[in-house]
């Protein structure tokens, strides 16, 4: 097979990966999704001190009782065109090595790594009591 020589403008080619013979035998079965339970993850966000980065989280499982998967919601959020552009453009330079399902994924995974760093930082790691009421609208007035 010859190697193509089209390129797009802006973007890196992506690692090509050396195939085996095994992973022509074997299916290779993927998770219903990563944020199932899978023990303990580290989040480290972006210029947190080190006291502050959560080293034992555990992701609670997207899957009801009974075994289905739980379901989603839609939400509407308001952030500034930069951060989106950023987000978007981090998304498709690395969803493929970061195994992202889709852009909503990728958002999923990144408001739940907030949410664990903010229940470890003021909660001691626990979560805190989900209410399903309707959030104040708008944004928060500080004095």
């Amino acid at each position: 097979m010859t190697e193509s020589k089209r390129t797009i403008e802006g973007l890196t080619p992506r690692p090509r990966r050396q195939m085996d013979a095994s992973s022509l035998t074997t299916k290779k079965v993927r998770p219903a999704s990563p944020l199932q339970d899978q023990g303990p993850i580290a989040v480290e966000p972006a210029g947190a001190p080190k006291a502050l980065i959560a080293t034992n989280a555990t992701i609670s499982s997207n899957t009801t009782k009974s075994g289905e998967t739980a379901p989603k919601e839609q939400i509407s959020v308001y952030i500034p065109r930069e951060l989106r552009s950023r987000a978007r453009a981090a998304f498709q330079a690395t969803s493929f090595v970061e195994d992202d399902e889709g852009w909503s994924h990728m958002i999923e995974k990144a408001l739940l790594a907030e949410v664990i760093r903010r229940e470890n930082t003021h909660n001691g790691g626990n979560q805190y009591a989900g209410k399903d009421r309707k959030l104040r609208p708008g944004r928060t007035l500080k004095s």
